[in-house]
């Protein structure tokens, strides 16, 4: 998995799934094998309700401990 941060929003990545979570929006999940241009948000659809799942405990676990990192060394 691969964590990523912006001002807005902070997105983990698996395989051809990204989730992102936006303090301005919904989160959206795209699922690149199914829709390469990222234009549909599987993030309601019970089909992907594990990967979320996974997908979210993985996102607060990187968030914690990089968030904690840069603020030891700020």
């Amino acid at each position: 998995m691969v964590y990523s941060r912006n001002w807005n929003w902070i997105a983990v990545i698996k395989n051809s799934l990204k989730l992102v979570v936006s303090i301005d929006d919904d989160p959206w999940l795209f699922d690149q094998k199914v829709d390469a241009d990222e234009l549909i948000n599987f993030y309601g659809t019970n089909a992907y309700k594990e990967h979320i799942k996974e997908m979210i405990t993985e996102l607060h676990i990187q968030f914690n401990e990089y968030e904690s990192d840069y603020a030891k060394s700020s």
